[in-house]
């Protein structure tokens, strides 16, 4: 799948009495052949629920930051009457691969609550920059937030095996995969495009890949899928 050839557009106002907001994802298919063509397919989930967030994309995943749960006028009161409306510091999240949904809340110490968000600058694979929109009060918001994201790997829980580590990295050549043998590779790019793939190794090889970064999935044998950031240097 090609996830340039593909919008997604999450929640959002239908319209009717107040403009109820939606619990949906909108998936639209780009043809490449004819860019006005787009075919829409539609799901429902209750992680979708948001309105005027910012979107951007990180790796295979798909995050809205921000928004609110109730939709507004331009003056940040809600259309059903209930007065202002509180701006929600979280992160909806939708995998690509497997089309499943997550929604975290955060305390405002580590994201802000803001809301109004037309759009995020993407200003590398795993950071965005959003400018103004609405904090609450609601007031127009002067400030600019710089959200990033980090690559981690679950920590060991009793009984199950060591978490697998990559070296070289950043590489060149090649990287390889500490401890077990894993019952599969899986090097990806930072768009979620399939790169290479090689069953019952340890070792993957580098000198075709793109160079930059780009994500090696390990699966092990118990099923456990750990993905590491790995940097491939150009040779």
């Amino acid at each position: 799948m090609d996830s340039r050839r593909y919008l997604y557009y999450c929640g959002g106002a239908r319209s009717g009495t107040n403009f109820p907001i939606t619990s949906y994802l909108r998936k639209g298919y780009i043809h490449p052949d004819n860019p006005t063509q787009i075919d829409w397919t539609y799901s429902s989930s209750p992680a979708a629920k948001g309105y005027r967030m910012a979107a951007g994309q990180i790796a295979h995943h798909v995050v809205w930051l921000g928004g609110s749960d109730v939709t507004y006028n331009y003056d940040g009161i809600a259309y059903n009457g209930s007065g202002p409306v509180a701006p929600q510091a979280r992160v909806i999240d939708y995998d690509k691969f497997n089309g499943s949904f997550g929604v975290q809340y955060f305390d405002t110490t580590a994201i802000p609550a803001i809301m109004d968000l037309r759009g995020a600058a993407q200003i590398s694979p795993d950071a965005f920059v959003t400018i103004g929109g609405m904090e609450a009060g609601p007031k127009v918001s002067r400030r600019v937030f710089l959200f990033s994201w980090a690559y981690t790997v679950p920590t060991k829980l009793p009984g199950q095996a060591e978490t697998p580590s990559i070296s070289p990295n950043p590489a060149t050549h090649f990287t390889r995969v500490s401890g077990e043998q894993p019952k599969a590779l899986r090097l990806f790019d930072v768009n979620g495009k399939l790169l290479q793939t090689c069953a019952a190794c340890s070792e993957i090889d580098l000198n075709t890949m793109p160079s930059g970064v780009l994500l090696l999935e390990i699966e092990q044998h118990n099923g456990l899928k750990t993905r590491h950031k790995l940097v491939h240097l150009e040779h």
